[in-house]
């Protein structure tokens, strides 16, 4: 492959990935969130949801997403092995980039715009969601794993790896703000299905090093300068991949960072739906500074090496998280509880089951203030789809969701989640919550005003959690390149897909556990408020294990000095 000799060039290409990775991002955060209407605000529901509702059933999706992200895992091998060894006229990297992105967008777009049943969770639906799924992030692993490896071929030397991968870690920090701050703020005027067509022509950064990669023939293998094979078979690819311990212990630590960043990437929308805490503004804080902090985390690495400055990062990054944990248990937080209504064989009757909950309470002048909020419930078939009115800015908000919202049955039990907020700038006392279909039962509740100061220190906890966050992402692309460079350079062997490959196994059990298993179980029972604390403890047994890494790469990046 013809290598890259200018930083332009080197700039350019760290930025074809990121179109891809939007999209995955669309994936894992929005659209897989969408098909389970569980653990969202009311107020946001309808928009980051595709028809306010559970689609899928929980406890098969969460099942079904671990196996797809495993899937996703264990694919990355013969993938890897796949365009390590292609053998075309055009050579290998550009026609496997190609295969990859035509599936791959093809999923994508059903994902977010089919839907098999729309009245509620099916097994139906989850297999077709869960099949999507399962194609999107095979094809994604081909396009990304092929575009990966070429980080090791394109350019010479270790500095240049570092540079195209903290420009690529640069480029993440974009797509991360296009991704939580503009598609958020899009969300509050749109549903999550025109947003995700709007963000699919990013993809089109992948035309990028489809144009700058200049490979010649390898329809007779890959050969070195002295004419000799350098690619070799699926099993002996990973046997060499596998031989590397330094590697392996790499992996290990790697798989715990990526469970604590992915599990709060993969919650994001649900945890500031319910915790009281801006969205937009505490995104803005962590990845803004990004590219200063990698600055940082660069001359840390020359300094003292990889192994300082990224548990430096990793530290950093469990203090941000644990905060912001902390900050989200400041008592202005909605007030969130649920209670069950049983259907009526009237209610089948009457097609319909109209409610209306009212929350009633005290300000600190002993003036009243109140809201309510009209729910209708359909005992047949049909799907209730209209625009919900723009309701009045009053001082207290209330608001409620179901379990089930159509097709129901005499005897059925529904569940409804009810969330009261204080919207004022004085506490709420003596809150009371009715509702005309039952008695609730709930006991009068106070809750505080929306304190300026729980904004400001949310936005301290995002940049805090900034200081690691650029960093972390950075070691995925530059260690494991490095480490096939240093591979190739003693045995010969060009089998870089696979280093990418191998960690994508590890990364997608991680991703796995963290975004379908603990997610899916925290959003079940509401308690999503406790994710950033998974994520702190995730992050600081990284921190533990990186004092196994081996000296060599504890020391890579360090600067050698020279004595004067």
């Amino acid at each position: 492959m013809r290598k890259l000799t200018k930083k332009w060039q080197m700039f350019l290409y760290a930025i074809g990935g990121m179109g891809v990775n939007m999209l995955n991002l669309m994936v894992g955060s929005y659209l897989c969130s969408a098909i389970i209407a569980s653990g969202f605000g009311p107020d946001v529901v309808g928009n980051q949801t595709f028809w306010s509702r559970d689609l899928v059933i929980p406890a098969v999706w969460a099942v079904f997403g671990l196996i797809a992200k495993i899937i996703d895992g264990v694919i990355d091998v013969p993938m890897a092995s796949f365009t390590d060894n292609l053998k075309t006229r055009f050579g290998r990297r550009r026609p496997a980039l190609i295969i990859g992105l035509v599936p791959m967008i093809l999923a994508y777009v059903l994902f977010a715009l089919v839907t098999p049943y729309k009245g509620g969770e099916s097994l139906g639906n989850t297999f077709f969601y869960g099949i999507a799924l399962c194609v999107f992030y095979s094809f994604y692993t081909l396009t990304m794993v092929t575009y990966y490896a070429t980080f090791t071929e394109i350019v010479d030397t270790q500095e240049e790896r570092n540079f195209i991968s903290n420009v690529k870690s640069v480029c993440d920090i974009v797509y991360f703000i296009l991704g939580y701050v503009v598609v958020r703020m899009l969300l509050n005027g749109m549903n999550i299905r025109p947003v995700a067509m709007i963000v699919l022509p990013i993809v089109a950064t992948m035309l990028i090093p489809l144009f700058l990669i200049k490979e010649d023939s390898t329809k007779d293998g890959v050969r070195n300068e002295n004419g000799e094979e350098k690619a070799v078979g699926l099993f002996q690819s990973i046997r060499y991949t596998f031989m590397d311990k330094k590697y392996i212990l790499w992996m290990v630590v790697y798989s715990f960072m990526t469970l604590g960043v992915q599990l709060f990437l993969s919650g994001i929308n649900e945890y500031f739906s319910v915790s009281g805490m801006s969205m937009i503004f505490v995104m803005m804080a962590a990845f803004a500074p990004v590219p200063f902090t990698l600055i940082i985390y660069n001359k840390l690495t020359k300094k003292k090496g990889f192994a300082f400055s990224f548990r430096y990062t990793l530290a950093i990054f469990a203090i941000g998280m644990a905060a912001m944990f902390l900050v989200s248990f400041v008592p202005t937080r909605p007030v969130k509880f649920s209670f069950d209504y049983t259907v009526t064989e009237a209610d089948v009757s009457a097609g319909h089951i109209d409610s209306t909950i009212t929350a009633t309470g005290r300000l600190e002048d002993g003036s009243t203030v109140s809201d309510s909020y009209d729910y209708t419930l359909l005992t047949t078939d049909a799907i209730e789809s209209k625009q919900a009115a723009k309701r009045a800015d009053n001082a207290i908000r209330v608001t409620k969701s179901a379990s089930k919202t159509s097709n129901l049955k005499a005897g059925e039990t529904v569940t409804f989640t009810v969330q009261v907020e204080n919207r004022g700038k004085t506490a709420v006392h003596d809150i009371v919550v009715e509702d005309t279909l039952t008695t609730i039962g709930r006991e009068a509740f106070t809750i505080k005003a929306q304190s300026p100061a729980k904004t400001i220190l949310a936005i301290l906890t995002g940049l805090i959690s900034s200081f690691g966050i650029g960093a972390l992402f950075s070691v995925a692309y530059s260690v494991p390149a490095q480490l096939a460079a240093e591979d190739e350079q003693r045995t010969g062997i060009s089998n870089a897909a696979m280093y990418f490959a191998v960690q994508g196994l590890f990364a997608g059990v991680a991703s796995g556990i963290a975004s379908y298993v603990i997610l899916t179980a925290l959003k079940k029972t509401w308690t999503v408020e406790w994710m950033t604390l998974i994520c702190a403890i995730a992050v600081m047994i990284a921190f533990v294990l990186s004092f196994m890494l081996p000296k060599s790469l504890a020391q890579m990046g360090k600067e050698e000095r020279t004595e004067k």
